[in-house]
C-alpha cells in the first residue's frame, strides 16, 4: 500500500521549498520529491553568477537572505536555500525522480525511482508540480541538436501530460487557473515556471512565490471541514 499524504510537491527549488514551508506551517502532511539535490537548478548555474533580482525578493518562509551586496551570488543562494530546508526541518527526498503522476479516486498516485534504481510509490490528496523551466526546451531548429551527445538540460513536459493536463503545443504551457494555479486535473497544481513551458520570461522566483501562496490557500480551503 502506497503512503497517503495530503500533498506531494515535485521539485525542491525555491518554489517547492516555499510550498513545503507553507504546508508544514498549515498542518498539511506533505513530502517534497526532488530528482537531484535541493535547488538543483541553481547548482547548474555558472559558478560566479550574480542574480539580477535583489535579495529580499528571493526570500522564502520569512527567512532573511543576507548577502554582501544587494543581489545574491550563486553560492549565497545555494547556502541560503539549503539552510532554510535544514532550519525548517522540511521533509525532502532528494534524488527521487518522479516518472508518473496520475489521478486516482482518492487523489493522486506518484511513482518513480531513486538514483539507485529503487522504485517508490506514494499517494496524496493533492499534488503540486514545481519543477521550474530548466526541463522545457527552446529548440533552435538546427541540424544535430537531437543527437544524444547534445544536451540543453531539458525534457518535454511528459509528467503533466501523463497526468491528463492540457498542454498548449505552441508554448508547452499547462492549462491552469490564473487565480489558484490548479490545472484542468482537479487537485493538481503547477507552481512557478513549471506550468509556463517556453514562456520563460513570464515567471521568475519572485512571482512564482505568489503562485505558492494562492495554491496553498486553495488547498487549505478544500481541506477545511466545510468543504471536505
Amino acid at each position: 500500500m502506497a503512503l497517503m499524504l495530503d500533498l506531494v510537491i515535485v521539485g525542491a527549488g525555491p518554489i517547492g521549498i516555499e510550498a513545503g514551508i507553507r504546508a508544514r506551517r498549515a498542518g498539511i502532511t506533505y513530502l517534497i520529491l526532488e530528482q537531484g539535490s535541493v535547488v538543483n537548478a541553481i547548482v547548474g548555474y555558472p559558478t560566479y553568477m550574480t542574480f539580477f533580482t535583489t535579495s529580499e525578493r528571493l526570500e522564502v518562509g520569512g527567512h532573511p537572505l543576507v548577502t554582501a551586496t544587494d543581489k545574491p551570488t550563486r553560492k549565497e543562494a545555494l547556502d541560503y536555500y539549503r539552510k532554510v530546508v535544514q532550519n525548517e526541518g522540511l521533509a525532502v527526498r532528494q534524488h527521487h525522480r518522479v516518472s508518473r503522476l496520475q489521478r486516482v479516486p482518492e487523489g493522486f498516485e506518484i511513482m518513480g525511482h531513486t538514483d539507485r534504481g529503487e522504485a517508490f510509490a506514494l499517494r496524496s490528496r493533492f499534488a503540486a508540480v514545481a519543477t521550474g523551466y530548466f526541463d522545457t526546451p527552446k529548440l533552435l531548429g538546427v541540424p544535430g541538436e537531437d543527437r544524444p551527445t547534445v544536451s540543453g538540460y531539458y525534457a518535454e513536459p511528459t509528467l503533466l501530460e501523463g497526468a491528463g493536463v492540457g498542454i498548449d503545443p505552441a508554448t508547452l504551457t499547462a492549462c491552469h487557473s490564473e487565480e489558484t494555479f490548479e490545472t484542468n486535473v482537479p487537485g493538481l497544481y503547477v507552481l512557478g515556471s513549471a506550468g509556463y513551458g517556453t514562456r520563460t520570461s513570464d515567471v521568475f522566483i519572485e512571482n512564482g512565490l505568489v503562485h505558492v501562496e494562492r495554491a496553498l490557500e486553495d488547498i487549505r480551503r478544500k481541506m477545511s471541514p466545510v468543504n471536505a
